[in-house]
């Protein structure tokens, strides 16, 4: 058995992270993380798989700088995971997956996830924006209907 890490500080385009699945876990046979999916910018999504079984779901929001209760409520564990890995522009929104599997190939898995992120153009569209990507995996996200489009 290998495992190999992925982490990445871009939000994932959703329609190329399900075209990178079969890339990903031919050779996974239990892996466990958490991702930042553009379609979805508040929300954790865990990600969780063992055998042929992949489980994505929403498991709460990013700590917002500011939002003391948020941070209150949270774990000690999350507040430091969050505190270590700060940045000043998107919080503790990140990536990262564990892969355990039998003959992994580190390397390839984490180049086609990281054909999964967005590239400096879709990222630079902001997440307005990102709403309306194809998202096969989550589906679209709910819009609040008093924001300005």
């Amino acid at each position: 058995m290998a495992s190999a890490l992925w982490r990445s500080r871009r939000p994932l385009h959703p329609q190329r992270l399900a075209e990178s699945l079969p890339q990903v876990m031919p050779a996974v046979v239990r892996s466990r993380g958490y991702l930042w999916v553009a379609t979805h910018p508040d929300a954790v999504i865990s990600w969780r798989s063992a055998g042929r079984h992949l489980e994505l779901r929403q498991a709460g929001s990013w700590l917002e700088d500011g939002d003391t209760g948020a941070w209150r409520a949270a774990s000690s564990e999350r507040r430091t995971l969050a505190s270590w890995h700060w940045d000043d522009h998107y919080g503790e929104r990140r990536n990262e997956i564990v892969f355990i599997g039998a003959e992994l190939d580190a390397d390839r898995l984490r180049a086609a996830l990281d054909t999964a992120v967005l590239d400096d153009g879709e990222l630079a569209l902001g997440a307005d924006r990102w709403a309306d990507l194809p998202d096969p995996l989550l589906g679209t996200a709910i819009r609040d209907p008093g924001a300005e489009s």
